[in-house]
């Protein structure tokens, strides 16, 4: 008797570059190893339209391209890669919780009953997945942008290069109900080296994990328990990630620090007298020069003003403004947990 191939289930987030080129990867190792994908589980915190989300990639390389020079465009990065076209390239199935929330009763039922997977993978999945579906699941393993135990939690390599690693890295690990606590398969590091950016990073990290894909199913085949996570564990969550972003009074922070955080974490929420702006590159002022409305005096003495305010001379960020905080109401992220 032929035994049956193993039945492969995998959850990704078509807003995420990253998901979508390992989804790919996986789709075509498991057709290269005769694994039958019985779907590919769309776990984004809403419906995407995909053409639009390329155009507003493409103009948002095009503003750093023409405003902002100290933030390099990795083109290969941008939204071109469409997670449900990829899955249907490969015959998948695509899936869609109620109300997009893995652990619903009746999904998780479905996994059980009918999809009935012998492995699973999480390949940028920001839900957490609860008791009944993990049992559900069987073996699930999720991709995790980080060298854990460190950084757990949501942006890992931003954390990682405010922090001045040497290096950054993921790790593919076996699931439990604690986040990004389960032991590990796979890790892998990569140089920051002194003008990284993070999504360049994120694009270095994806493809050095692509180049695993024959070890990670060989571990999947042997349902390979992995090794306990060692050393000191860290976590960070979107609270935190909001907190190093927001700065109520700039005279209190050094200009390293005001610099690093934008590098790292893309935008400061600065306050500057009465309002609050989205400063994405601050600039010294020289002595022989005027300061503008906005400027202020760091901690360690350095005069400096905001020039640029999400990629966009401030002209242009005061007609943009309005659309792009309607924007980040609309996709404020939801976090579904179990019980």
């Amino acid at each position: 008797m032929v035994p049956s191939p193993p039945r492969l289930l995998i959850f990704g987030d078509p807003s995420w570059f990253m998901s979508a080129i390992l989804t790919e990867a996986v789709l075509r190792r498991a057709q290269a190893e005769g694994v039958e994908v019985v779907g590919v589980c769309d776990v984004g915190s809403r419906p995407r339209r995909h053409r639009r989300a390329i155009t507003r990639a493409v103009l948002a390389a095009a503003v750093k391209r023409a405003f902002d020079a100290d933030h390099p465009v990795h083109l290969r990065s941008l939204a071109f890669r469409d997670l449900r076209k990829i899955a249907r390239g490969f015959g998948a199935r695509i899936l869609v919780p109620p109300d997009r929330n893995v652990n619903d009763p009746g999904f998780v039922r479905m996994v059980a009953n009918e999809l009935r997977p012998d492995w699973s993978l999480a390949l940028g999945c920001g839900q957490v997945f609860g008791h009944d579906l993990l049992t559900a699941l069987r073996y699930a393993v999720n991709y995790h942008n980080g060298l854990l135990p460190a950084y757990r939690g949501v942006g890992a390599t931003a954390w990682s290069l405010f922090r001045d690693e040497p290096a950054t890295g993921f790790t593919f690990h076996v699931m439990n109900e604690r986040i990004d606590d389960g032991p590990i398969l796979l890790q892998a590091a990569v140089p920051v080296s002194a003008h990284a950016t993070v999504v360049g990073l994120e694009w270095e990290k994806t493809v050095e994990a692509v180049r695993r894909m024959e070890a990670l199913f060989a571990m999947l085949r042997r349902r390979d328990p992995g090794r306990p996570q060692t050393g000191t564990p860290s976590f960070f969550g979107l609270a935190a990630l909001r907190r190093i972003r927001m700065i109520d009074d700039p005279a209190t922070h050094t200009w390293r620090d005001l610099v690093r955080r934008a590098r790292s974490f893309d935008y400061l929420d600065l306050r500057l007298g009465a309002q609050r702006y989205e400063v994405t590159k601050l600039r010294a002022v020289p002595p022989a020069r005027r300061p503008g409305p906005l400027a202020f005096r760091t901690s360690d003495g350095i005069a400096a003003e905001p020039v640029r305010f999400l990629h966009l001379p401030g002209t242009l960020y005061r007609l943009y403004r309005p659309f792009w905080l309607r924007k980040r109401r609309r996709r404020s992220p939801r976090v579904h947990r179990s019980g």
